[in-house]
């Protein structure tokens, strides 16, 4: 099979679990501490990669302890890493995540670094072995080309946003993508519409197969020009939902690369989302495909007694 492309960023994430934010010039101790590899389509494509995709990602790092990191965690999935420039001018992007203990809630600080780049300076894309494309915004000079060439070439393309990208040429990118998949914090944001079912509806374009709505515990909704039909999450204690939407895009890119319909690729991809939310981080709790189906069916005996 050919492999899933991804082109985004990549970012070192620094998790701090707490009891309590604490207000300015205030001291709080950290009740557990842990260091991951992050970043919205890196976490993807690590989690396509764990699932049993042959995969490959674009992007770019610093030359620098936290991004020699990141090539060895690639390396680790089999992660094809070729095309990931290192730069001696940036630094790798970094988040702090602090996680509240009793509701799993999260705030993040970004530093930006690297991730900040507009173009790429990268080889040249070899689109022939590729399907499937994941992007996230990043990089958005180079994604917006990387796009249009894919849709030319018929492949598959998933997009998720950041809450913070406000580029004037977002509509325009997003008629090349097949699958907008966004979560309600970027809808309501970008769309300045307070009901995230109606931001999608304004965003979906005729080039979109479907738009994806991802509202966390609501579940996700699937958004056509015939309809709607919401696909409810399972059900978890969650400990942290760091990377539960990267996670989500890696499980729906990997679906559709399997060849699920749209309705099973949601609900994979809800499965896999709920699993990592049971793990402090975005990639220590990615689930391999043996756990995804062990859970659903766990999930369908549960609803059934």
């Amino acid at each position: 099979m050919k492999r899933i492309l991804g082109l985004g960023g990549i970012a070192y994430d620094i998790l701090s679990v707490i009891p309590n934010m604490p207000a300015w010039e205030e001291v709080e101790y950290i009740e557990e501490y842990q260091v991951q590899q992050g970043g919205m389509v890196a976490t993807g494509l690590v989690t396509a990669a764990k699932l049993g995709a042959d995969t490959e990602i674009i992007s770019a790092i610093g030359n620098d302890t936290e991004g020699m990191s990141h090539l060895e965690n690639f390396n680790r999935f089999g992660i094809k890493c070729d095309n990931v420039m290192i730069s001696n001018e940036n630094r790798s992007a970094v988040t702090l995540v602090l996680i509240h203990s009793s509701t799993g809630r999260r705030s993040f600080i970004h530093y930006k670094g690297v991730n900040g780049l507009s173009n790429l300076n990268i080889n040249k894309i070899n689109y022939e072995n590729v399907s499937h494309m994941l992007f996230d915004g990043f990089f958005f000079e180079t994604a917006l080309k990387a796009a249009i060439k894919a849709r030319k070439m018929n492949i598959v393309t998933v997009t998720d946003l950041s809450p913070k990208n406000r580029d004037p040429r977002l509509t325009e990118y997003l008629k090349y993508i097949d699958y907008p998949v966004l979560s309600e914090l970027f809808l309501c944001s970008y769309t300045n519409i307070s009901d995230p079912i109606e931001a999608g509806k304004s965003l979906l374009q005729n080039g979109n197969k479907a738009l994806i709505v991802t509202c966390g515990e609501k579940g996700s909704y699937i958004i056509k020009k015939d309809g709607i039909e919401n696909i409810p999450a399972y059900k978890v204690n969650v400990i942290d939902s760091t990377g539960a939407g990267d996670v989500f895009h890696g499980a729906f890119i990997f679906a559709l690369w399997k060849g699920y319909d749209l309705k099973k690729t949601v609900r994979f991809a809800n499965a896999c989302a709920a699993i990592n939310c049971q793990t402090v981080g975005g990639q220590k709790g990615i689930p391999t495909l043996e756990e995804v189906q062990e859970f659903t069916i766990k999930k369908e005996k549960m609803s059934l007694s």
